[in-house]
């Protein structure tokens, strides 16, 4: 038996929280998360163990530069 546990054993609302905490749409913490999966996937099937911090930092990143903040993204 195989399941997807992300989001179905994981809560992600607190995520969506703190994107709207900062002044992003808290609906972009779904499009960050998938993306950070798609990118972790991505990295395994070509043989790159990269630390998933930094693959997710990159990712918010890359997801809220384009964004009006109320603070730096740093």
């Amino acid at each position: 038996m195989v399941f997807d546990v992300n989001e179905t054993l994981s809560d992600m609302s607190p995520m969506a929280e703190r994107f709207q905490e900062v002044g992003a749409p808290p609906h972009m913490a779904a499009t960050w998360f998938a993306g950070l999966l798609r990118d972790g996937f991505a990295l395994t099937a070509v043989n790159t163990n990269e630390s998933f911090s930094l693959i997710a930092a990159e990712a918010l990143r890359v997801s809220l530069d384009p964004k009006s903040l109320n603070r730096e993204t740093e």
